[in-house]
């Protein structure tokens, strides 16, 4: 019996041990170390024949946070620059906005939050809101990487727009 709960407690930990930051914990963490960087840029919406039919805005502001906090706080100046390269074990978490004004009055707002480990996004808040009426997806890992289309109520090809977000986040952080 003893040998029984052993191998049960062994196994739990195991995998606990490997198991990504809980989304509440990221958020707590994003929240004490402050952002890392922001970027901001205009937006004009064309229509199929090329015509300007909406402006607005956009931005990203990212946080960054090392998996392993502690050890990382604890290595010399040299040290750090070396693990910043490996970029291995970065937790990221990058919000972005997104605001446009169509020229037949009709308002289209868009909040993002990804979540990154490793340069992986592994989860997706979103909140898009059109015309007063508010759509909230919440994606985790296997929805993201789902080749189907993500379902919604707007008619918006959204796993086109969550792939591009994606690639300008990636971009914006690693450079």
């Amino acid at each position: 019996m003893k040998k029984i709960l052993f191998f049960f407690l062994l196994v739990n930990f195991c995998f606990s041990q490997n198991e990504k930051l809980s989304i509440t914990k990221i958020d707590s963490i994003c929240n004490a170390n402050g952002t890392y960087g922001r970027m901001k840029g205009d937006i004009n919406i064309k229509n199929e024949k090329n015509e300007i039919i909406g402006f607005g805005g956009s931005s990203i502001k990212t946080y960054l946070n090392y998996y392993n906090q502690e050890y990382y706080n604890n290595l010399t100046r040299e040290e750090k620059k070396r693990y910043n390269k490996e970029k291995d074990s970065e937790l990221i978490k990058a919000n972005f906005n997104q605001n446009i004004l169509y020229y037949n009055n009709i308002q289209e707002s868009m909040f993002g939050e990804f979540y990154y480990y490793k340069n992986q996004l592994f989860y997706l808040k979103l909140k898009i809101t059109k015309n007063d009426i508010v759509y909230s997806y919440t994606l985790n890992e296997s929805e993201l990487e789902n080749e189907k289309e993500i379902k919604n109520e707007l008619g918006l090809e959204l796993k086109k727009w969550i792939t591009e977000k994606n690639l300008e986040i990636l971009k914006f952080h690693n450079n």
